[in-house]
């Protein structure tokens, strides 16, 4: 009992209880500062994330932008290769052909008995016309193919150009 009257042991417990209620807000203080710090740093984080999208959909719009121009850009050169494709005569080369077969053969021999062969003349024109055919087809085929590829270039340089 002589213990409960000492006046040393009830200050050493009211300087025990005085250091942890300084160190409890202290700790208190401290997480707020820290709390503080890390609301910031999520509200920066907020607005950066807001304007990379913000830039990204402009980035995406600048490329769509782009390649609908070239796509437009391109549209006369198509229509005027069509046009250059429709206005190309049927055969340039069959009709000559044709025509020669003709003056070489003015009279051919009258046919004998068995069945008609055709003239080797003829059959040669005649392929000679579809090879021209096809080389045509070809011809157009690869300056639709080669616009097509221009316009590709035209936007990749578009798109990759900043």
């Amino acid at each position: 009992m002589a213990a409960l009257l000492n006046p040393r042991m009830w200050i050493a417990a009211a300087v025990a209880v005085a250091l942890a209620l300084a160190g409890f807000f202290l700790y208190r203080a401290g997480r707020a500062s820290l709390r503080g710090e890390f609301d910031a740093y999520k509200l920066a984080q907020q607005e950066a994330r807001i304007l990379a999208d913000k830039a990204q959909r402009t980035e995406e719009q600048r490329r769509a932008a782009a390649v609908t121009k070239e796509v437009e850009d391109a549209q006369p050169v198509f229509r005027a290769e069509a046009r250059d494709a429709a206005a190309l005569p049927d055969s340039r080369l069959q009709q000559p052909a044709i025509r020669y077969v003709q003056r070489a053969c003015p009279n051919p021999a009258p046919a004998t008995a068995g069945p008609a062969a055709p003239d080797p003349l003829v059959v040669f024109a005649d392929v000679f016309g579809r090879l021209e055919q096809r080389s045509e087809d070809l011809a157009r085929l690869a300056g639709e193919r080669g616009s097509a590829g221009a316009l590709c270039e035209r936007s990749y340089d578009a798109l990759t150009a900043r």
